[in-house]
């Protein structure tokens, strides 16, 4: 899709409509076949962290601020200071762990009392 898009797009400077039904008849899937309970379990991660999201704006509009927040509910990939702040303490994520954990089990397998068993030991180690 993104040879498509090369003139097919959203913006005001796009040089053809990006509207999908212009060549994809009724009834023909849009999702890629990439996008199964795999890709969103753990998969688009790491796509997101190797390629960027550049080719995943191409299909869902809002970028960062509205199409990822809406489901992780926050900033993603994590912002500097996340894990550690700049003086090596806990960084952000402890107010939003304690403020309301519910978002961090969206992504990550919290298997554990904390902290040592926070999320696996993915951070905190065992």
């Amino acid at each position: 899709m993104s040879a498509c898009f090369t003139c097919h797009g959203a913006e005001s400077t796009s040089v053809a409509p990006s509207d999908c039904a212009l060549c994809h008849p009724p009834g023909f899937s849009l999702k890629p076949a990439s996008h199964d309970q795999a890709f969103f379990s753990g998969g688009h991660a790491r796509v997101a962290e190797v390629q960027g999201t550049d080719d995943c704006f191409l299909c869902h509009t809002g970028g960062k601020e509205d199409f990822c927040q809406a489901c992780h509910g926050l900033d993603m990939p994590h912002p500097g200071g996340w894990a550690l702040d700049a003086g090596g303490g806990p960084g952000a994520h402890v107010a939003t762990a304690h403020q309301d954990a519910t978002i961090c089990v969206r992504c990550h397998d919290n298997s554990g009392a904390t902290p040592q068993g926070c999320f696996g030991g993915e951070c905190h180690g065992s």
